[in-house]
Parts: structure tokens; sequence; C-alpha cells
């Protein structure tokens, strides 16, 4: 289970890239720290040739979508996000947050 990854690096190298075991990414479409774009396209590249990861993205949801508690914040301090100097947006989603468990629990029962 991975929750808002970086996926640059392995769809970078999607030709020969074998995850080692079941893979099922979780990220929101609306991050801006890690791309979701680029997990999406990992996931394509690993269906076509037939690979156990599976990318599911949660609409209207920011980096740390399943996060409990807090609210959506602005953070300036972090320079490298999907858009360098512009910071990144953190914050929770509830209906993301239980959908995205849902699925993690149906997961570990298969």
């Amino acid at each position: 289970m991975a929750f808002y990854p970086g996926c640059a690096t392995p769809l970078a190298r999607a030709a020969s890239y074998r995850p080692g075991a079941p893979t099922r990414i979780h990220i929101g479409d609306l991050d801006d720290w890690t791309s979701a774009a680029s997990c999406v396209e990992l996931g394509k590249a690993m269906a076509s040739r037939s690979e156990d990861l599976r990318v599911t993205t949660y609409r209207n949801s920011h980096h740390g979508f399943d996060s409990p508690t807090g609210s959506l914040v602005h953070r300036m301090d972090v320079p490298n996000g999907v858009n360098p100097g512009q910071g990144v947006h953190v914050g929770p989603n509830e209906a993301a947050r239980d959908a995205a468990n849902a699925s993690v629990r149906a997961f570990l029962r298969e």
C-alpha cells in the first residue's frame, strides 16, 4: 500500500520496472506535492504488462487526504512540489479517506 508516493522514478523505468509485491497506490487527483499523473501513467504501464500494481485517484483530494484531523493548508516550506516554488496543499478529505481505508481493508482480506 502506498499513499501519495512519488511515481516519477519507476515511471521513467516503466519498461523494466517490476513491483516486488502486489501494490496499491492511493493518491489525490489534486495532489500538488507528488504527481497523481505520473502514478496514473505508471499504473497504465503496469497494466499493459499485467503487473499487479493498481492506482486509485481520489476526487477533490490533496496530499494527506487520509488524515483524520486538520484542514487544508498551503505549505510554502515545500519547494519541490509539482509546481516548484509555489508550495503545496495538504489536507484531509473525509470521503476519500473512508474510501481509501475501505479499499485497503478489502485488499488485505484478499
